[in-house]
């Protein structure tokens, strides 16, 4: 999704190469040189890049592999840009899961290890293994530990008594508010209403004369089936002149400002008022659900048009139907708390598995949380505010790393499951990522 300039070296093992399909093309690369820092993998082209490939990780591509990498012209700019990002590398290249997975792997594994030493030099570890991180009112994670802790070492207890009190106390937050939100969507739910494909409520209307309608959009793609039958929920929160409360979906201690909450603790609500996108929106996620070629459904509009209200009130009617759905609602508080604020989404997502709740507590690195989605089915992801990610006028280059990082592992976790984004006009990155439907609100 997005890309950071890197520009720090690293120690790798260097493998002989074994005999190469494509040799005259890269002969100008040296057999023995030492492996090339990032920035130095930046400037490889494709033939350099596949030969590079070849020479240090010669089990990746094999059989006619190598010849499709390299007829797709992926440059070594591009092999970084997309690190983690398997769908780019099954999309560009017509490689396998494995060998796209283990591609995006490498890149994210040689961006991740750059990053923790640039950390161990600096002594500061936003996004390590069990560090306090920034912001963290809710203080559930001990700061131990620093960016080179092994695999092995990270297995091993985490918490203290008081911090696993406070986290068994963040997933029965995680319990009640999942409870909460089903009560709350299902006061809205009557009788189904069923209308055909070619036509949607007229909002003003809904409640009283639910068969008054009008034509459906051209840019609404339509349902399946010929008819399809909604909840009388949907047409509520459609509903431009519906006004409710909501529980905010989402048991992390920093709530977005631009939502008005009332009551506290556990009794606390958000203020939603109707919208027509609201249909729109869950019409394409059902098409996105259906749809292998798509994995990725952005909203995309002007700041102040309600899409953080819009994408938190669809999260709410989806966990209300029993959809395992990973809610992070300000990227930009993501990228200083990455680890708690996923924790927190994962809690929610699986309040109704006490038991998949505790394995979630256990996870302590942002490997962990990655390899427990590999295995994982049906997971939705939702991100709002995405653009948090792009670089900004007055970002030195450890924060432009800081942000790619967390992006790249936020795409490995989310790049077996569908996602649903949003982004201001102004994030242009987004429009190159592939299997991605782009909807404007």
């Amino acid at each position: 999704m997005l890309a950071s300039t890197l520009c720090l070296s690293f120690p790798f093992p260097l493998l002989r190469l074994r005999p190469a399909v494509l040799l005259t093309a890269m002969d100008s690369f040296p057999e023995h040189n030492p492996e090339p820092t990032p920035e130095g993998i930046k400037e490889l082209d494709v033939d350099e890049l596949l030969k590079w490939i070849q020479q240090n990780h010669p089990k990746i591509l094999k059989r006619d592999e190598p010849e499709k990498f390299q007829m797709s012209k992926i440059s070594g700019k591009a092999f970084l840009t997309y690190a983690g990002d398997m769908q780019f590398f099954m999309n560009e290249c017509n490689l396998s899961i494995l060998t796209s997975e283990t591609l995006a792997n490498l890149a994210a594994d040689i961006v991740r290890e750059t990053a923790g030493k640039k950390r161990k030099l600096l002594s500061f570890m936003p996004c390590t293994p069990r560090r306090q991180q920034a912001n963290n009112g809710a203080g559930y994670r001990q700061q131990a530990g620093d960016a080179e802790t092994s695999n092995t070492a990270s297995k091993g207890p985490r918490l203290e008594s008081e911090d696993d009190d406070q986290l068994q106390e963040l997933a029965a937050s995680a319990r009640r508010l999942r409870e909460r939100i089903r009560q709350e969507i299902g006061k809205l739910d009557h009788p189904s209403i069923s209308y055909s494909e070619d036509v949607v409520p007229r909002p003003k209307d809904v409640v009283s004369r639910p068969e008054d309608v009008v034509p459906r959009p051209e840019n609404v793609i339509p349902p399946s089936g010929g008819a399809v039958s909604r909840p009388h929920s949907v047409f509520q929160l459609s509903n431009p002149t519906f006004n409710t409360k909501l529980p905010f979906p989402f048991v992390g201690y920093v709530v977005p400002r631009r939502f008005i909450l009332d009551g506290e603790g556990d009794e606390e609500n958000w203020f939603y008022t109707g919208w027509e996108k609201f249909t729109e929106v869950l019409d394409k996620f059902e098409h996105l659900i259906k749809d292998r070629r798509y994995a990725t459904l952005t909203l995309r509009g002007t700041r102040g048009y309600s899409k953080s209200h819009l994408l938190a009130a669809l999260v709410c009617y989806l966990a209300a139907k029993e959809k395992r759905v990973v809610y992070i609602p300000d990227c930009r508080n993501f990228i200083e708390n990455p680890i708690d604020d996923m924790i927190s989404a994962m809690l929610f997502a699986w309040a109704d598995d006490e038991s998949k709740q505790q394995r979630i507590m256990e996870l302590n690195t942002q490997d962990d949380i990655y390899q427990f989605f590999r295995f994982q089915k049906n997971v939705i992801f939702v991100a709002d505010q995405t653009n948090a990610f792009e670089d900004e006028e007055g970002d030195d280059g450890w924060t432009k790393m800081e942000k790619a990082e967390v992006c790249r592992w936020l795409q490995r976790c989310t790049a077996r499951h569908k996602s649903i984004l949003s982004s201001s006009t102004n994030n242009h990155t987004i429009l190159t990522r592939h299997s991605n439907e782009i909807m404007y609100v």
